[in-house]
């Protein structure tokens, strides 16, 4: 018998929304944090269900950005924390994707960029399910329920990224880290 479950949205908009968190903000000549109604994409207005690994999108711009690392502050297991990436150069072009996720975001604090001719994006991708929240209480999820057929992207507990070909219905008994954002069946039910 299965215990308590948490449904996860897994169509592709749901699992990676590149602005998701900010829309599109020039980039500032000084350091700026944004709160509040600066996070203005649709996630953050939803608010995370899971979860995210959180992205950086820098647009093309030549000499525009600094290396200095863009953090994003907010709460993991309903404590403060923070995560931070760092762009390779100061172009833009990059698509950077933090390791350790959050499950809702506060603040997103860019440093002083070289001019104001860049553009940042802030989005989510895959779900790290880890655990889910359940009264109260932090249970690791053991079951994956599918209940559209399609194709399953998971990076189990020991690290080997796995794609499941699923049909309506079917029940992967897997330890799962992450559920990648290229998942194709909608929604998945987590069991714990």
């Amino acid at each position: 018998m299965w215990s308590a479950s948490k449904i996860y949205p897994s169509a592709a908009a749901d699992l990676e929304d590149v602005d998701g968190i900010v829309t599109s903000v020039a980039t500032p000549v000084i350091a700026t944090t944004l709160t509040g109604g600066a996070l203005d994409g649709a996630v953050q207005a939803a608010g995370l269900l899971f979860h995210r690994l959180l992205t950086v999108t820098l647009a093309p711009s030549a000499g525009s950005y600094s290396t200095a690392p863009i953090v994003i502050t907010g709460t993991r297991g309903g404590n403060a924390a923070s995560v931070s990436v760092t762009p390779a150069t100061n172009d833009g072009n990059e698509f950077l994707t933090s390791v350790l996720p959050l499950d809702s975001v506060a603040s997103v604090i860019i440093p002083a960029q070289a001019d104001a001719l860049g553009a940042i994006e802030v989005g989510v991708t895959d779900m790290v399910c880890d655990y889910a929240t359940v009264m109260d209480s932090q249970i690791p999820i053991k079951r994956i329920k599918t209940v559209g057929a399609g194709n399953l992207v998971v990076v189990t507990s020991s690290g080997e990224e796995v794609t499941i070909p699923c049909l309506a219905g079917d029940v992967e008994d897997v330890f799962v880290s992450i559920i990648r954002a290229s998942t194709t069946c909608d929604p998945i039910v987590a069991y714990v």
